[in-house]
């Protein structure tokens, strides 16, 4: 998506002119051009889109689309988050954790194996 910023309208599709300079070789330019007015003064815009559904949202929308797609999301969001805390209480997280600071405090490289297997003794 484009956007005009002389006669403010937004376009998908530019008017593409290509410059071929022969004198320094095989040397081509692309300028773009505004299909209503002619300007070469032209933005590209991103389009921003629900984060919950994926509609491409209006002016005036900047996360959601909706009420709905709000509610959807934080309900996703708070799923999400019991999901990741379940799994950094799962015994091979905590083993881990345990590992780093057991490195770290012996100044040691042992691995996982190494670790649980109690081989560091």
């Amino acid at each position: 998506m484009y956007y005009c910023t002389d006669c403010k309208n937004f376009f998908n599709d530019p008017i593409k002119f290509k410059e071929k300079d022969y004198a320094f070789g095989e040397h081509c330019e692309i300028s773009l051009f505004c299909p209503h007015c002619k300007s070469s003064y032209i933005k590209k815009t991103e389009a921003e889109y629900c984060r919950c559904c994926g509609r491409r949202l209006r002016k005036g929308q900047h996360i959601y689309c909706s009420r709905a797609c709000m509610k959807n999301g934080d309900r996703l969001y708070k799923l999400q988050k019991e999901r990741k805390a379940r799994l950094m209480d799962s015994p091979i997280y905590v083993i881990v954790r345990k590992l780093r600071e057991y490195n770290e405090k012996h100044k040691t490289n042992l691995s996982y194996g190494q670790f649980v297997s109690g081989a560091y003794e």
